[in-house]
């Protein structure tokens, strides 16, 4: 039973962070930010039909449209009450990241109810792992923690990097101009960072640090860059604190054993 709850729940998280943070476009995002009906309208179906993929099971399309439900009155509150909080001037990094950080949090208290209802309706095993055996659990756990790493990382450090931004003059909304080269940079970076961490390869870590440091000596090294210096630094170290984090909790997770496996 709880083997039968731990896939469940491996596979729904899987359709999470894959309906929020690949799925969901610049433009979406921002269309939802914006309060769109028809935006989070097409959020919450991206969710329920990315859960109705990863559960595998025909006869669990009411769990998904639940699921598609609950999150597109999630994100609608979570959207009015930033909408309030931006109005008031009260909507500061700290408080963009803590309702972030609230809202992730009780989408996956919904994926670990419904994972622990489906168990207690005894709809049986996930179809995957039944296809394809215990090794499918382990590369969602993998997936999951790559997309957290890159994608999220990059939500996180932007809006807490915003204040310097801002000082700079930079403090654009992302959704509306184009992917920056330092954001491609520090995605690829927590990738980088992500994969050497599960693969044990922490001493190589050493190294992509070292290198990023050596491309990036030019900038720091500019007379009366102090702000920029600051940006740069603070950005770079949140990118590979977050990333080292994100890929031990991974590996962690991999070594403790999902069912069926080792």
């Amino acid at each position: 039973m709880a083997d039968d709850w731990t896939s469940f729940f491996v596979l729904l998280l899987f359709a999470q962070v894959v309906g929020d943070f690949v799925l969901q476009t610049d433009a979406l995002a921002k269309a939802k930010h914006e309060r769109k009906a028809a935006a989070l309208l097409e959020h919450a179906a991206l969710h329920g039909a990315a859960a109705y993929a990863a559960l595998g099971l025909l006869r669990l399309w009411p769990a998904a449209v639940l699921l598609a439900a609950a999150h597109g009155l999630q994100d609608s509150l979570k959207e009015r009450l930033a909408g309030r909080r931006q109005l008031a001037g009260a909507l500061t990094a700290r408080v963009r990241v803590t309702i972030f950080a609230v809202d992730q949090g009780l989408h996956v208290l919904v994926l670990a109810a419904m994972a622990a209802w489906l168990v207690r309706r005894g709809v049986g095993t996930p179809l995957w792992p039944a296809l394809a055996g215990p090794g499918i659990l382990r590369l969602a756990v993998a997936v999951t923690g790559l997309i957290v790493s890159v994608q999220v990382g990059k939500v996180l450090i932007g809006m807490l990097t915003d204040p310097f931004a801002v000082r700079l003059g930079q403090g654009e909304d992302p959704a509306a101009t184009p992917p920056d080269v330092h954001v491609v940079v520090g995605q690829l970076e927590r990738a980088l960072v992500y994969l050497l961490v599960v693969t044990g390869n922490m001493t190589a870590v050493g190294f992509v640090v070292a290198a990023k440091s050596v491309f990036r000596f030019g900038d720091i090294a500019r007379p009366g860059e102090r702000r920029q210096v600051e940006y740069i630094l603070v950005g770079s170290l949140m990118s590979f604190t977050w990333a080292i984090f994100i890929g031990w909790l991974t590996g962690y997770v991999l070594a403790r054993g999902l069912p069926g496996g080792p």
